[in-house]
């Protein structure tokens, strides 16, 4: 994984260029502004480290992140939040489906 460049994209807003710098691009399974803040923990040993353990909403880019590291690391992932609505855990979606 290429950290380091990132793609940017140009559009134009009010008939001004604006660049947006696409983090989301970095990798399909662990990208964004929660993979550059995990991205330490990434390249970097970790053998006392067994598990993960977190807290936040049902559809987090977080938790997503977090459960892609744990993978790639062959850490056990818990992530706790306070609900999950009955509609998803029957049809699981977006980052909730992933990180399962």
């Amino acid at each position: 994984m290429n950290f380091t460049h990132s793609p940017f994209q140009k559009h134009f807003f009010n008939n001004k260029a604006i660049y947006i710098k696409r983090d989301d691009l970095l990798d399909p399974h662990f990208s964004g502004n929660k993979a550059r803040k995990f991205y330490y923990f990434l390249t970097h040993d970790f053998p006392h480290i067994k598990r993960i353990i977190s807290y936040g909403s049902n559809q987090s880019n977080a938790m997503y992140s977090l459960s892609v590291l744990a993978q790639i690391k062959g850490w056990e992932f818990i992530y706790f939040c306070d609900h999950i609505p009955e509609f998803l855990k029957v049809n699981p979606i977006g980052n909730y489906k992933y990180a399962l």
